[in-house]
């Protein structure tokens, strides 16, 4: 049974309540298919609103792509189809890639939504001098956070309790071929049309770039280079982006299969040795992450290990909910083969 996701969450009438409102909004419906496609900016949405169109009959190809951008409502769900639909599938993609992808299409371009950004901080931040720590560190307040649908929480776009398929950007050939097999759908490729990502760039590793200024990125860029997502990342913002958008990595990390979620081991060198860490090295809230990603990594292949690892992370977390469980299921595990 079709079970919405934000209907419940207030008492008002439904057409009243903000949250489920403003995912219908961003719902598109396959007439042809009897299917529902949420979209959510960054996540391929440009292409796949392009094959939408074009599956359903308003345009005929990529060269009439730009029909796209007046028409995000054209194909919104009612109530009832959105109760009937026979499919539904939405795109997510790793928290941090999104948020390093915003900035290099969206803010290094000075793009509208980078001027809104400006106009929400009352213009006390000049574009050519903002850097990826500046914006991440802006997302703390609230009406920042929450302010453009480009960085606004994924979990926020989601009808449904559940759809028929949840797929990752990072692994997007996968669609394709499960929406070709399960639906018929082909997915038509619209990156020459917005002329976003970093595959016509040659990335870069060989520092943080943190702190370079966008008018500096936008150099690099117009020389054929682009840092890499990871690359704008250091311990401090990949802290503070696990924290602000817990509940799309939860989410992302329980619903995309083999999900690619960018690790802290991508980011910095300077991680605790998990062989010899004890309780005195945890120093924050980011170490007892990463003993528990290092735990349920090793969990296959290194069950003891394993264990002493959520062992820490269980004594310097003992409310988590995901370390307590793996904790007890480890430790009777390890009992029952000794």
């Amino acid at each position: 049974m079709t079970k919405f996701k934000y209907s419940a969450s207030n008492l008002s009438t439904l057409n009243q309540n903000g949250k489920h409102s403003f995912a219908m909004n961003h719902s598109m419906l396959l007439y042809g298919k009897n299917v529902l496609y949420s979209f959510i900016p960054k996540n391929a949405c440009s292409t796949l609103r392009l094959s939408v169109a074009i599956e359903n009959g308003c345009i005929e190809g990529i060269e009439q792509g730009n029909w796209i951008h007046a028409n995000n409502q054209t194909f919104k769900a009612t109530l009832g189809e959105a109760i009937k639909v026979d499919y539904s599938f939405i795109v997510l993609r790793c928290p941090f890639h999104r948020l390093a992808s915003v900035f290099l299409d969206k803010f290094i371009a000075k793009e509208p939504d980078a001027w809104q950004y400006r106009s929400a901080l009352s213009r006390k931040v000049e574009l050519d001098e903002l850097t990826f720590r500046d914006f991440v560190m802006s997302l703390k307040k609230s009406f920042i956070f929450n302010s453009n649908i480009h960085w606004r929480p994924q979990c926020d776009f989601l009808i449904y309790e559940d759809y028929t398929d949840y797929f990752a950007l990072e692994t997007f050939p996968q669609a394709i071929t499960t929406l070709k097999q399960k639906i018929d759908f082909d997915v038509i490729d619209a990156r020459e049309l917005t002329n976003h990502g970093t595959h016509k760039y040659q990335t870069v590793n060989e520092q943080c770039y943190a702190d370079m200024a966008a008018f500096d990125i936008a150099l690099m860029k117009r020389n054929g280079k682009c840092p890499s997502h990871a690359s704008l990342y250091d311990k401090e913002l990949y802290s503070l982006v696990s924290e602000l958008y817990k509940q799309d990595i939860t989410l992302y990390r329980n619903k995309c299969e083999g999900n690619k979620l960018l690790k802290i081991t991508d980011v910095v060198s300077s991680v605790l040795d998990i062989k010899t860490v004890t309780f005195e090295d945890i120093k924050s809230s980011f170490d007892i992450d990463f003993l528990r990603d290092e735990a349920l990594r090793l969990e296959p292949t290194d069950l003891v290990l394993a264990f002493k690892l959520m062992s820490l992370a269980y004594q310097a977390r003992p409310n988590g909910s995901l370390i307590k469980a793996k904790f007890e299921e480890y430790k009777q595990l390890l009992a029952t083969t000794t």
